[in-house]
């Protein structure tokens, strides 16, 4: 019984500290956006990079380079939707925050595809033949940029799909799966080949264009306090 009133007295007391002190750092992290947002407009029309971020970070000043892939996905759209000395940001840096400069941005040519493997289910597990009949109603659906969602509702009893999501395939990027097959496809061109019982489906979500690969930053950083 004494132990009990000895753990309900602690947390009695220490849970209100806990609470105050994660209330605390909340507040210490909004007052550093809102500093670095203050900063925006100074930041952008800094003439000498170095010598303001000297004066004014909580860093020293380097470039940085900042590869497509590297960095989570909501990140660099950010930055890679950014013009050229404009900044982006806030981002949080766990006991930081920053901003970035963004100073230069290279392109590279780039193909979007979606990767699918179709399974067989019910009757189809064994009639491979009608299996992939039906396939190529779906592949014939792609080529036509059409979408299949609602027809695999109306075959689920017969037909499954895993998907791998859109990969990004960048020219001159070696060691990407499928890069070769994706890289000068267009939309209409879907690839289709067996993966075991499965056949897999490539198809073009976006053809060939220059986009944003690789962007030389400095970043502008304060710690929370």
């Amino acid at each position: 019984m004494k132990t009990k009133l000895t753990l309900a007295l602690t947390l009695l007391f220490v849970l209100p500290l806990v609470l105050f002190g994660q209330k605390k750092f909340e507040g210490e992290k909004q007052k550093t956006i809102e500093l670095l947002e203050s900063k925006r407009k100074e930041f952008k029309a800094a003439k000498n990079d170095s010598l303001y971020i000297v004066a004014n970070s909580d860093q020293g000043y380097y470039i940085s380079t900042i590869t497509r892939g590297d960095q989570a996905e909501d990140l660099e759209e950010q930055i890679f939707n950014t013009k050229i000395g404009n900044i982006a940001g806030p981002f949080d840096g766990e006991q930081t925050f920053y901003l970035l400069k963004i100073l230069s941005m290279d392109s590279l040519k780039r193909t979007k595809a979606k990767l699918v493997n179709f399974f067989p289910k019910g009757e189809y597990i064994k009639d491979t033949a009608k299996f992939a009949k039906l396939v190529e109603k779906y592949v014939d659906h792609l080529k036509k940029g059409k979408e299949i969602n609602k027809m695999l509702i109306s075959d689920q009893a017969s037909i499954g799909i895993r998907s791998k999501g859109v990969t990004s395939f960048w020219e001159g990027q070696t060691g990407k799966e499928n890069y070769q097959i994706a890289i000068d496809r267009k939309m209409s061109e879907p690839y289709s080949t067996k993966v075991g019982e499965e056949i897999q489906v490539l198809y073009i979500i976006e053809e060939k264009r220059n986009a944003a690969f690789r962007a030389k930053v400095v970043s502008l950083v304060k710690k929370i306090k």
